[in-house]
C-alpha cells in the first residue's frame, strides 16, 4: 500500500456560495471569442459583488463586457480564470464556493477544486 500526502487542508476552500445559472454560459462563450487571442493566458476577468457578476475579456482589436445578475452575497471578488472552466462549471453544477484563490464544487462522489489568479490582493 502506498502512502499519499495528506491534501485535505490544501484542497479546503472557505468562502461564499455562488449559484450557477445556465444563462451565464452565453456570456462566457462570447467572452472566450476575445480571450482566445492570447493563447498563453486565455483568461477572462470576473468581478463578483452582491447580486452581480461582471465578465470582461479583450483582444488586440476588441473587447467584451457583460453584467449578469447572480445569487451571490459576499465580499467583492475580482479574479482571472479561463472561460472554458466557467462554461464547464455552469453546465455541470448548480453552485460553487468562491474562496480567496479557488473555486470548489461538490460532485457528490468527488470534489472539483480549481485555483484562480486573484486581483484582490489576497
Amino acid at each position: 500500500e502506498e502512502d499519499y500526502p495528506e491534501l485535505t487542508s490544501a484542497l479546503e476552500v472557505k468562502g461564499k456560495i455562488l449559484k450557477l445559472s445556465k444563462s451565464l454560459v452565453k456570456s462566457f462563450e462570447t467572452a472566450m471569442i476575445f480571450s482566445v487571442d492570447d493563447s498563453n493566458s486565455n483568461q477572462v476577468l470576473v468581478e463578483l459583488a452582491d447580486g452581480c457578476m461582471r465578465i470582461k475579456s479583450e483582444s488586440a482589436t476588441a473587447g467584451f463586457k457583460a453584467s449578469r445578475t447572480v445569487d451571490y452575497k459576499g465580499k467583492p471578488k475580482s479574479f482571472f480564470m479561463p472561460p472554458k472552466i466557467w462554461i464547464d462549471l455552469v453546465n455541470k453544477y448548480a453552485e460553487c464556493t468562491i474562496g480567496a484563490d479557488a473555486i470548489k464544487t461538490n460532485g457528490g462522489g468527488y470534489v472539483y477544486n480549481t485555483r484562480f489568479t486573484s486581483t484582490d490582493g489576497e
